[in-house]
């Protein structure tokens, strides 16, 4: 009797092994397949966050090339008021009189000088919105991507 009931116990001890081994095997796949996709979303994360740092280098390139475009700018609008300061020194002197239609000229391209100038800055403060803005998202990206690889060490 008392072999029986050894053997029943040893049988019940048996099925409940069986019972925690099934679940073990199941939460060993559960946390398997979990850290595969966490892993994909990582690496998904880091695509993005080199993506984006070699956005932000195009940016940057396109930045420094409107800068310079701007310095151009500028000094094209530093001769043309040289030349309409020329102009108005000419039409002062009584000696040369008024050259009207150059100093109309001279005008004229001071404020289409102005015109590009403002255009150009303009840009330059959107291009440096626009490089502020995705600045502030991979940084963020990044932060997110280092905790989120730190949790999964």
């Amino acid at each position: 009797a008392e072999l029986a009931e050894m053997d029943t116990e040893l049988i019940a001890a048996s099925e409940q092994l069986e019972r925690q081994q099934m679940q073990f095997s199941t939460l060993q796949t559960s946390v398997k397949a979990q850290g595969f996709e966490l892993r994909q979303d990582l690496e998904e994360r880091e695509r993005t966050c080199e993506a984006m740092a070699h956005e932000e280098a195009a940016l940057a390139r396109k930045n420094a090339e409107l800068i310079e475009q701007l310095g151009r700018k500028e000094q094209e609008l530093a001769y043309a008021e040289a030349e309409v300061a020329t102009l108005y020194n000419m039409a002062a002197d009584p000696c040369t009189g008024p050259d009207d239609d150059r100093l109309e000229q001279a005008e004229l391209q001071c404020r289409q000088a102005e015109a590009k100038l403002a255009e150009a800055l303009d840009g330059l403060r959107r291009r440096g919105s626009e490089l502020s803005a995705m600045d502030a998202t991979r940084t963020e990206e990044r932060r997110r991507s280092e905790a989120e690889a730190e949790a999964l060490r």
